[in-house]
């Protein structure tokens, strides 16, 4: 093993460079005896705090502290911290989508995610949610593969939890941030933390403000678009009525402004559905016969022309945990509800013809119970087991609009709007159990159980139509988990796992052009539902120390298989749908580390290799640019999944040292790169959106004083100025066209930190 030890240390070390390896040298020739000791990275992954080293789980963690000292304040740029982890934000919470180990699914109001986020111990159902300012965050864990036997509800893919700083009730002290940047950025961050009744009652306040404009020009009205305009604040108290019982309440509120776009980069033809001699001709012929003419356009010309887009997200949050000591245990009471509301209107031809549009006004509200029972006691055996509720309404009000252009194409008067509204209800109630035995000193073994049973109900109407797809359905499952774990002489650990996972089925609703225009705009009735999602998951892991506690390293490799895998595809002529693939399989190797080189520099990283692919799906949807009707079908079996890189690489690396010219300060300087292999970034897996591999590079130089209050931070982002594309999709109206979220461009900055 010791050799192994080596092997891995030495790869290592060959892998972070000249630097990296004489570092190590020098910590070998301490010995064992003056091993560098250091610094402890605890987590609650298995609701209890642990030493990251000591849990039998592939899990990341990012600090507070690495957030700040990257200038990662948008939780959409997590990913460039942890390999095997992608986000994605097209234009809003609806739109946005997380993926881990390749898999996913986007913010879909009728799908159950596969990568669960929780925030404080609360399950947000729509993962859009959380798609704001990192506002005065302790840590975010990535756990991956599925968990659901420790936490309330059931995931296939992975966790991603959101723990934020909580009161301090001893400690009167405050932070401040102040940034100012390219595209006329403003940045603003603050949070106090103040003890009102020493040792029993504390409150923390934190708020924040982000505006910067837009880096793509609305040729047609003039404005920027894709801009930020963020505000958010959080309230927390904590509260020791007593020693035996402590309480804490957090109120949230967040609102997101901004002025999205269609993207679009090639134009089609117009949709076959559209009746007239235009039918199935090239949108710039259909610009002539109305007598206009379409601009030129092309990937990343960072200009459209479109109709105005405003659109505005609200976030709010209420969360109420009580902890109460009792002999041997704490028993857990986790209270919350939440709001969630978008506004998004779109211009879904995204050109300056009047063709069709859409606004959207999802709702979703949310209550959630939980309550679990943790031992607190000496010996071999220790076990959490709970109960958690959810119940949960999701409104989705649309209107439809029909464009002037449209109606002098099929030689008739403009229709006026037509509403549709399809709600959602469901009530979700779980219990779970997790339990651990010490067989010895070395040898950990965990089992976990799982009961969810979810109630779904669907109601669809249209305002001149009477109810339409009024329907329940109930979806339960059992799901377990296996692990064992050894530690070595050394304090290294190996272990090995089994978990099943499982994700409730739901609904498809009906679109406004089948009771609008006729039958064959309807999905058939095999498309109205979608039926529960199940996986299996395997993984053996390593967590090590070598060359002196200097380099610390955690590997896993997995094989997972998913039944009734649920994809999100457009479905002509008009529909996103969700159905069911047969299999898919997923497979690969994760790494990260952290080399401590020497007092003053420091090297992290991470690297996922991994295979993700359609083992059997011979009824995906078709590519629109090949057929758009709705019997049109391909065979995916074998392919890769789409938003799926194979590979994905994060490195870093920070200098710190006494800066002898100012006294009492230090400088820093650091450096990072996230690389991510080639996707195919539609469903479909068109070759024509297809996102060849890249590597944005941000580096940082600054000031601190040696204790600490405040902190100056000059700044440069995608520092190569690299062109890559975030999202693709095909537009309404002519979908055979092409559009692509371009990622923001070179951006430089500075930031001055301060803290009391």
């Amino acid at each position: 093993m010791g050799k192994w030890k080596l092997a891995l240390g030495c790869t290592a070390g060959m892998f972070l460079g000249l630097g990296a390896t004489g570092g190590m040298a020098v910590a070998q020739e301490r010995g064992d005896d003056e091993a560098f000791v250091q610094p402890t990275v605890t987590v609650t992954a298995t609701r209890r705090a642990e030493d990251l080293q000591d849990v039998p789980i592939s899990i990341s963690v990012i600090s507070g502290e690495d957030l700040a000292e990257r200038g990662i304040s948008d939780f959409a740029d997590v990913n460039q911290l942890t390999a095997g982890l992608y986000l994605e934000q097209d234009q809003g919470l609806s739109s946005s989508s997380i993926r881990i180990r390749g898999v996913g699914s986007q913010g879909f109001s009728s799908v159950d995610p596969s990568v669960g986020v929780i925030v404080d111990g609360v399950f947000q159902p729509r993962i859009g949610s959380v798609f704001t300012d990192l506002m005065d965050i302790e840590r975010i864990e990535v756990l991956r593969g599925p968990q659901g036997t420790l936490f309330g509800k059931n995931t296939t893919a992975g966790v991603v939890r959101i723990i934020t700083k909580a009161p301090d009730l001893e400690t009167f002290e405050g932070t401040a941030q102040f940034t100012v940047g390219d595209l006329n950025a403003l940045e603003a961050r603050a949070s106090v933390n103040i003890p009102i009744v020493e040792g029993r009652l504390a409150a923390r306040i934190s708020g924040f403000t982000v505006q910067r404009d837009g880096y793509i020009d609305n040729r047609l009205t003039g404005e920027d678009l894709r801009n930020q305009d963020r505000q958010g604040a959080r309230l927390k108290l904590r509260w020791l009525p007593f020693d035996s019982l402590d309480l804490t309440y957090s109120g949230e509120f967040s609102e997101t402004n901004y002025r999205a776009d269609q993207a679009l980069v090639r134009y089609g033809t117009l949709d076959s559905s559209r009746a007239g001699v235009n039918s199935g001709a090239p949108l710039q012929d259909v610009a002539t016969f109305l007598g206009q003419t379409l601009p030129v356009i092309g990937p990343f010309r960072g200009e459209v022309y479109q109709d105005a887009q405003f659109a505005e997200d609200t976030v709010e949050r209420h969360i109420l945990t009580a902890e109460l000591s009792l002999p041997n245990h704490t028993l857990t009471s986790i209270t919350a509800t939440e709001t969630v509301e978008a506004f998004l209107p779109a211009d879904n031809d995204g050109t300056q013809l009047s063709l069709a549009a859409i606004t959207s006004a999802p709702v979703t509200e949310t209550f959630t119970q939980e309550v679990q029972l943790a031992s607190d006691f000496d010996g071999p055996l220790s076990y959490v087991v709970g109960v958690w509720y959810q119940d949960l309404e999701t409104d989705s009000p649309t209107i439809s609009f029909d464009g002037a252009d449209l109606a002098a194409l099929e030689g008739r008067p403009q229709r006026p709007g037509t509403p549709i509204n399809s709600q959602i209800t469901g009530e979700t109630l779980a219990g779970f159990a997790n339990v651990s035995f010490d067989v010895s000193d070395a040898l950990t073994l965990t089992g976990g159980l799982r009961y969810t049973e979810d109630e779904k109900f669907q109601n669809q109407t249209i305002s001149v139509f009477p109810v339409i797809n009024d329907r329940t359905e109930t979806f339960d499952e059992w799901t377990y988990s296996l692990k064992a774990a050894y530690t070595l002489d050394d304090g290294d650990l190996v272990y090995a796992s089994y978990d099943r996972g499982f994700k409730s089925g739901g609904f498809n609703r009906q679109e406004t052009l089948c009771f609008i225009l006729g039958a064959s705009f309807c999905l058939p009735d095999e498309r109205l539902t979608f039926d529960p999602e199940t996986t299996d998951s395997y993984e053996v892991g390593y967590k090590g120390n070598a060359f002196g506690n200097r380099l610390n390293f955690n590997t896993a490799l997995f094989y997972q298989t998913y039944d009734d895998f649920q994809v999100t595809s457009r479905f002509p002529p008009s529909s996103i749908i969700v159905q069911n693939a047969a299999s898919v399989e997923t497979m690969g190797i994760e790494a990260d580390f952290t080399a401590y080189m020497s007092d003053a520099f420091t090297l992290n990283g991470s690297i996922a290799y991994i295979d993700a692919s359609y083992d059997s799906f011979t009824n995906a949807a078709c590519d629109r640019t090949i057929d758009k009707s709705p019997t049109c079908q391909q065979d995916l079996s074998g392919r890769t999944l789409d938003n799926s890189p194979e590979w994905t690489i994060n490195l870093g690396g920070e200098y710190r040292d006494v800066f002898t010219p100012i006294a009492g300060t230090e400088f820093f300087a650091g450096a990072s790169m996230a690389y991510r292999g080639e996707v195919f970034l539609i469903d479909t897996l068109a070759p024509d959106a297809k996102q060849e591999g890249y590597a944005l590079i941000d580096a940082r130089l600054g000031l601190e004083s040696v204790d600490g209050p405040w902190s100056v931070t000059a700044w440069i982002r995608n520092a190569m100025d690299e062109e890559y594309a975030v999202t693709g999709g095909r537009p309404s109206g002519h979908s055979d066209g092409l559009r692509l979220t371009q990622g923001l461009p070179r951006t430089v900055g500075v930031t001055l930190g301060l803290r009391f």
